[in-house]
């Protein structure tokens, strides 16, 4: 509830200040990823080989999806801006081991992103508009064990409703931070209102370590093929921004 309340705090002061002409503007919607976190695959690789029995195996897909929100301020020319990305996805597994215990769960990956920074607008048109924008971002990483009410979570992830309206208990199993640049492009329609679309590329400045989550997830094992250089690697992603703006934009 107190998450609601401060994005239509936010709301308000976008209409506020949709005629100011210091440019003030919200603009919220969602966005795509594309993950390239061959780390978390290893994870998720060791745990199904150690696992042989398990008859739905967890798998680190590509693909990741959440919402975003961002408020910023803008001339003809430049404009700077802070914006917040949520990108989730999650795995099942279950199966039977050789004594016949039935083992199930599921696991949340959580990335969420707060980025400041600036851009230039290429083509300033008071209706159309083409940017660039740089920034800095902090990058927590968090793996969730999260229950099996796996259906309402996919339901919503499909139609993309935003995760802070639903309410389920979860452990986080481990979290992660980087610093990372963020570098994206935008196409901008309409004056006070309008929809924006934005290409991003984010790359962390360092590597992301899971060997701690991987002695959490799977303990220590001698049969494993995998080293601690399989958990290291830097997860950066890239994918789309789709956002309603309301605002001045010129």
């Amino acid at each position: 509830m107190k998450r609601f309340a401060i994005l239509l705090c936010l709301l308000s002061g976008a209409v506020l200040t949709a005629q100011n002409a210091e440019g003030l503007y919200l603009k919220f919607g969602i966005n795509t990823a594309n993950l390239e976190w061959q780390n978390a695959r290893n994870l998720f690789g060791e745990f199904s080989d150690l696992r042989p029995w398990l008859d739905r195996q967890p798998v680190v897909s590509e693909k990741a999806g959440g919402w975003n929100i961002g408020y910023g301020v803008g001339n003809k020319w430049f404009y700077a801006e802070m914006n917040y990305m949520s990108n989730r996805m999650h795995t099942r597994y279950q199966g039977f081991d050789s004594s016949g215990t039935e083992h199930k769960g599921s696991y949340m990956m959580i990335n969420r992103s707060l980025t400041l920074g600036g851009g230039i607008k290429l083509i300033p048109t008071p209706y159309f508009r083409v940017g660039i924008f740089a920034g800095l971002t902090a990058n927590p990483f968090v793996i969730k064990d999260v229950p099996n009410e796996v259906l309402k979570q996919r339901i919503a992830a499909f139609f993309l409703v935003p995760f802070m309206f639903l309410k389920y208990s979860s452990s986080p199993l481990d979290s992660k931070f980087t610093l990372a640049g963020k570098l994206s492009a935008s196409v901008q329609i309409g004056g006070n209102f309008g929809v924006t679309i934005e290409p991003y590329y984010l790359i962390p400045f360092w590597d992301t370590d899971l060997n701690s989550t991987r002695f959490k997830l799977n303990g220590f094992s001698t049969s494993s093929d995998y080293t601690e250089a399989d958990f290291k690697s830097n997860m950066k992603f890239w994918g789309i921004k789709f956002c309603a703006f309301i605002g001045y934009a010129g």
